[in-house]
């Protein structure tokens, strides 16, 4: 399955698929979820949840 596929899927809702992403991406979360050296928790937290909740207003073309 590519990424567009994982993407779709995501976007309809699919947790599996939703998770995968997170997953992939996660390495990118951490890097911008460090504040002053450290790792922030709860900032890498909210850009997860904001993933989860904005990624259905992704458009694929």
């Amino acid at each position: 399955m590519d990424f567009y596929d994982i993407l779709k899927k995501a976007i309809d809702g699919d947790e599996n698929s939703i998770l995968k992403i997170l997953k992939m991406y996660e390495p990118l979360i951490v890097k911008n979820s460090i504040w002053r050296g450290e790792l922030d928790e709860d900032l890498k937290e909210y850009i997860t949840i904001r993933i989860i909740k904005n990624i259905s207003q992704f458009k694929l073309l």
